[in-house]
């Protein structure tokens, strides 16, 4: 079957549409991490002391650094690729977005802990009906952990349903069989025998 043009633009579109779906989940997941590292540094410094501080300061400073370095180099290359009608290669993305997933985590972990320090037994116990300090910041860190892996789960089943260099893969492959073909014409061979001059009989006598 010919690949006609309306064919392959549609393949193109499937094909941004994976690396823009890509270039969204990692832009969410940064956003994730980033709240989550404030709300554990805000929740930390509330109940620890000055060191403690200092340290969830500097560590916060260095992951945000980090994410934006990355952030910045693989976005860098990404337009490239668009505008090269090449979208990067898949496991770039899947490298960063758990990445980011492990920050968060970490980020979940600061969270806990720091709800625990800010935990004030007495107002819990003279009102419980009242919710324990820090209480609604862990559940907060939780759902943005999980809404980032959910992030990490579509992007997966959207690039194993549409991969985009397989696709491209199958194009060539196809196209490649069309040319063998179209270029196959068998030919009729006609071989010319060239005449040959007998000699006469020889006589009897």
């Amino acid at each position: 079957m010919a690949l006609t043009a309306t064919k392959c633009m549609k393949i193109e579109t499937a094909g941004l549409v994976i690396g823009w779906s890509y270039f969204v989940a990692f832009l969410l997941g940064f956003l994730a991490i980033l709240v989550a590292s404030v709300i554990g540094m805000k929740i930390y410094i509330a109940g620890g002391d000055g060191v403690l501080q200092a340290l969830l300061i500097f560590f916060v400073m260095i992951v945000s650094l980090t994410v934006v370095g990355i952030f910045a180099f693989i976005t860098q290359n990404f337009i490239k690729g668009v505008e090269n009608r090449n979208i990067p290669k898949v496991r770039h993305f899947k490298f960063l977005i758990w990445f980011l997933l492990f920050l968060s985590f970490i980020s979940l972990i600061i969270a806990l802990i720091g709800a625990t320090k800010t935990f004030d037994y007495q107002k819990s116990f003279d009102k419980p009906s009242t919710p324990p300090l820090g209480l609604e910041y862990v559940v907060l860190a939780i759902a943005l952990f999980f809404f980032h892996f959910t992030i990490l789960i579509i992007v997966d089943i959207i690039h194993k349903k549409f991969n985009h260099y397989e696709i491209r893969e199958q194009i060539y492959k196809e196209n490649l069989n069309l040319t063998v073909v179209s270029s196959y014409q068998p030919r009729k061979i006609q071989m010319k025998v060239p005449e040959i001059e007998l000699p006469p009989p020889p006589s009897k006598f």
